[in-house]
């Protein structure tokens, strides 16, 4: 579900023209949505 989100949002940045600034938020929330997977990859293993 999070990876299907997470390439949803990315072709959202490269279909769209969006400003510098709602990149650079878009890249933080899936650089933080990653790591928030990563650690609880250990917890959740259907992830």
């Amino acid at each position: 579900m999070a990876m299907k989100n997470c390439r949803q949002n990315l072709q959202k940045i490269w279909n769209a023209p969006l400003p510098i600034a709602d990149v650079l938020i878009a890249a933080t929330v899936l650089t933080m949505d990653v790591s928030v997977l990563t650690k609880n990859k250990k917890d959740y293993q259907f992830i």
